[in-house]
């Protein structure tokens, strides 16, 4: 069995690139800041480790529409439905293109598609997506009320010494 290529989709700097795999060894050549480490992470992330994905993966273009969704559920009644994200266009993902000899089929048999199967390249998708959205949607909103008892502290703390410091100067 051989991966023939993968796609890697909205995952760091990369919102889609291709990365084809030599029969024997695949290295990756460009520019700095051209993406060769996000590609690597992405294989790792999918492949490897897959406890390790954070908010930082995701493509920074889409993260207007995930801080969108999450005003949204602000404005949502605990326990209400959620307005539905379009989250196929903003989760990480990776297409696993394999070429599968046929002695090698017993590997693969449960991701074929059909018992017809010719052949031909099997691809599979990867993504990271939420297992609960209320329960994200929950841990948000807990996350938000939080930072913004900090801030009115903060703010707070600021006020009380902006006002000391004109005491002692009058």
């Amino acid at each position: 069995m051989h991966i023939q290529h993968v796609e890697v989709g909205n995952f760091r700097k990369l919102k889609a690139a291709r990365i084809d795999f030599s029969e024997t060894t695949t290295v990756f050549v460009g520019a700095n800041n051209s993406g060769k480490t996000s590609a690597m992470v992405a294989l790792r992330r999918f492949l490897v480790d897959r406890s390790d994905f954070s908010i930082n993966d995701f493509t920074l273009q889409h993260w207007i529409q995930i801080d969108n969704a999450a005003f949204d559920w602000e404005k949502v009644p605990s326990g209400d439905p959620l307005v539905p994200v379009a989250w196929d266009r903003v989760l990480p993902f990776l297409d696993v293109w394999l070429n599968v000899p046929a002695h090698e089929l017993h590997y693969v048999q449960k991701l074929l598609p059909t018992l017809d199967w010719n052949g031909s390249s099997i691809g599979v998708r990867l993504r990271f997506e939420p297992k609960d959205v209320q329960a994200l949607q929950q841990e948000y909103l807990i996350a938000k009320l939080a930072a913004a008892a900090v801030m009115a502290k903060a703010e707070e703390a600021s006020v009380e010494v902006k006002g000391c410091v004109r005491r002692r100067r009058g």
